[in-house]
């Protein structure tokens, strides 16, 4: 069909497959940013009112409602899955990181929270270290050293700013590694969308019984925020999964750390909120160490694939 009879938004669909996937990759990390700093704002909004818990399973329920329209359309092959132990190890993980997530959010300020979240990659390191066997030079432990140092710097454990939730985010982002790492293996097999539903399911079968225990009925001006913010963790989610199937980590790392600008305006901007200087530096500590590991990574890793072969030894 000529371009010329195309719908404005089949011309506009085409010129965005034009672009490079890591144009792609990089546009989409930036909208999913703003997507989760707007989410994580309203949850902190509605925090007020509704436990963490009953705000977890609306964001399930929400996601799962989501994808039956899909379901319909596709069928079950959209979700089919020959590693259904896998997503529960998976979805263990992501539900898990999600509920400290979420309770951190609704207690310590937007950026204090957005900041804590950019210590996974240290523990990422660590984790593979321990669980993998990886081997990890002087400069990367060097790096996760000084991140860790900024991770204490924003904590202050001991200090009139310390609050026991900035401990619950850290062990959201320990948990989150578990995540990326299953997540990792299982996008070599099954299909975004799998990945997505298996998550909303299992995580509305998790969260549904202590939501009950802590039920309050949304009221008519609750419920349309309730239904934004599970609307748009569902697609920021989907942006993640997707913008890192098309371009590394290394790529997308400094762009993801735009998260906590945007956290930083909205928590001034709603809550009144201005982030502590310690927050400031550590994070920017945090920021500087993770994007060195990230990036010493992606070169070790492409050094490994243009070495040559090393030599076989003759059988004596």
């Amino acid at each position: 069909m000529p371009s010329d009879h195309l719908s404005p938004w089949a011309t506009a669909w085409q010129r965005w497959n034009a672009l490079p996937p890591t144009t792609r990759a990089v546009i989409m990390t930036l909208i999913d940013n703003v997507g989760m700093s707007v989410m994580v704002t309203l949850l902190k909004l509605l925090g007020s009112t509704y436990d963490s818990m009953l705000l977890a399973f609306f964001r399930s329920v929400i996601g799962l409602a989501i994808f039956m329209p899909l379901l319909a359309g596709y069928g079950w092959s959209l979700v089919r899955t020959n590693r259904p132990l896998m997503h529960v190890l998976r979805v263990g993980f992501g539900a898990s990181s999600m509920l400290c997530g979420f309770y951190a959010v609704t207690v310590l300020p937007l950026a204090e929270s957005t900041a804590l979240n950019f210590t996974r990659p240290l523990f990422m390191m660590v984790l593979a270290v321990i669980f993998l066997g990886e081997l990890v030079g002087w400069r990367r432990w060097t790096a996760a050293t000084v991140g860790f140092l900024g991770m204490l710097i924003m904590v202050q454990p001991g200090g009139a700013e310390f609050h026991p939730a900035m401990l619950v985010s850290l062990l959201g982002s320990c948990l989150g590694c578990g995540t990326v790492v299953v997540v990792k293996k299982l996008s070599r097999t099954d299909t975004t969308a799998s990945l997505m539903f298996s998550a909303s399911v299992v995580t509305t079968v998790i969260t549904a019984v202590p939501a009950y225990f802590v039920w309050k009925t949304p009221t008519l001006i609750d419920l349309p925020i309730i239904l934004i913010m599970g609307a748009l963790g569902t697609c920021t989610q989907f942006l993640f999964l997707r913008a890192y199937s098309l371009a590394n980590a290394a790529v997308l790392a400094p762009i993801d750390y735009s998260r906590l600008l945007f956290a930083i305006v909205l928590g001034y901007a709603v809550f009144g909120d201005l982030p502590a200087e310690a927050t400031l530096i550590g994070a920017a500590i945090v920021a500087s160490a993770t994007l060195y590991i990230v990036r010493r990574e992606a070169r070790l890793k492409r050094e490994a694939a243009t070495a040559p072969p090393a030599p076989t030894q003759e059988p004596r």
